[in-house]
Formats: structure tokens, sequence, C-alpha cells
């Protein structure tokens, strides 16, 4: 068994100091004990239970988190953007050639590899040097859906966290140059657009370009 308590019992008026004395301390003593059970078990119960935070009633704060979850920029990865022939051996035929493009989302906190939902649309100009408009004449255009389970499979590439396409081009309709200007807009299911806009060199395939390749 264990030990048994005495209860605490009150100092009277016909107690002598002494005893009034002893029995005020041990009522102190026993308040104070039953102060940090009490005190004890309320850690305890916080330190068990989780804390979940109820759902912001804000709709500005809720927008805020949704931002910073949401992309907010799409960027051409230049780099590994180009016009190139559609196979080793350079065909003839009119639709030898692709532009072929990365594409990297990222969030409002800079961190890249999103998916994104939506559909892409990819435009292909002519390139005027020295000019504060380095657009010229539209080349090709497509638009690229990124809507259905497969699409994303198609298009986004899991070890680069890029999404990856390649687009058909008419031989006949790309002018010979070194440089071209692709322009992205990324459009989302909720209205909003991002786009990106960038200068591609294709020194490498000038040949294949040459209008003397085309013979």
């Amino acid at each position: 068994m264990g030990p048994v308590r005495r209860p605490c019992v009150s100092a009277s008026d016909g107690d002598p100091s002494w005893i009034a004395a002893v029995r005020g301390a041990r009522c102190g003593w026993a308040a104070a004990e039953l102060q940090m059970v009490v005190a004890l078990g309320a850690l305890l119960a916080c330190g068990a239970c989780r804390t979940t935070g109820a759902p912001s009633s804000d709709p500005a704060a809720r927008e805020r988190m949704l931002a910073m979850l949401m992309p907010s920029s799409v960027e051409i990865v230049s780099p590994f953007t180009r016009i190139a022939p559609t196979s080793e051996d350079e065909g003839e035929g009119e639709l030898d050639l692709q532009l072929e493009l990365l594409l990297r989302a990222s969030n409002a906190l800079d961190n890249p590899g999103l998916m994104i939902v939506g559909d892409v649309r990819v435009e292909l100009f002519e390139f005027r040097p020295a000019s504060g408009e380095p657009k010229g004449r539209q080349l090709a255009r497509w638009v690229v859906p990124l809507v259905e389970e497969e699409d994303q499979r198609t298009y986004w590439n899991p070890v680069t966290q890029m999404y990856e396409f390649r687009l058909g081009l008419r031989r006949e309709s790309v002018p010979a140059q070194d440089q071209y200007v692709v322009l992205v807009t990324y459009n989302s299911p909720l209205g909003s657009h991002l786009s990106d806009e960038e200068v591609i060199d294709v020194t490498r395939f000038r040949r294949v370009l040459a209008p003397s390749a085309r013979r």
C-alpha cells in the first residue's frame, strides 16, 4: 500500500500557537502539492495533443498563402533551347526541323521545378538585330496543352524538373539566321498569364538552315 496521507485540518481558535503553526504548514504543503500535480497534468496534456491551425477566414490571407506555392514565373532555358534537325541524317521532309524548348516554372520563393496546369503558347519570330524590338516576323506558333495526365507524362521530365517540348517546323518557313526570338506564354486555369522571351542562338545548325541545305 502507498503512504496514507493525513487530511488537512485547519487550525482552530483553541489550538496552541505551535499546533496551529504545524497544522498551517501541513495544509500549505498539501495545497502546493495539489498545484504541482495539476500543473504537471496540464503540461502532459498539452504535450500529448497536436495543434491544428484553423483555416484562415481572411480571403486576402488565403490568397497570400496560395501565392507562395503557385507558379510566379516561367523561364526559357536558353542554353538548351534550339532549332535542330529532327534526325541525325538531317532529312529533307517538310517537317524535318524542330524547335527544342526547355521550360522551367518557379514559385514566389524562387523554387524551380514546379509542374503547371493549363496551356503553353509558343511563338517563334525572326530576330531583328540592333533594334529596340528584337521580334520580327512571326514564323510559327504552337499551343501545347498541359491539362490531362497524359500531357504531363509526355512533356514533363522528372530528372531535370522541367518541361521539354519538341515542336515541328516546316523547313521552308524558317529563314536562315544565326538567332531567333522565342516567346512563351503560360495560361493558367485561373486566368493568370506568365511569359518569357529569349533570343536563341542556332549558329551550330546554320548549315542546316542555309538555303543550300534545302536543295
